[in-house]
């Protein structure tokens, strides 16, 4: 979700770029760039424990707040 809505938002992905989040060992590569983007950019901000929880089902309540925040972004 985190890279689909980057890329909605048209944000460029944060090359080379590690995350802030404690699981970021668990974070697939390829998807850390697009991560550290949507992160600087608001999109997301994580769960608890500063985890990113990649492999975990995303809530439809979490699905919203990421679509209003790549709304808003789009609309500046």
């Amino acid at each position: 979700m985190a890279v689909m809505a980057a890329k909605a938002a048209g944000l460029t992905p944060l090359g080379g770029a590690e995350t802030v989040f404690a699981d970021n060992a668990a974070i697939p590569v390829w998807s850390k760039p697009y991560v550290a983007a949507a992160y600087d950019a608001g999109l997301i901000s994580g769960r608890g424990g500063n985890r990113f929880a990649s492999v975990d089902m995303l809530t439809r309540a979490e699905a919203i707040v990421i679509l209003l925040r790549v709304i808003d972004t789009s609309n500046q």
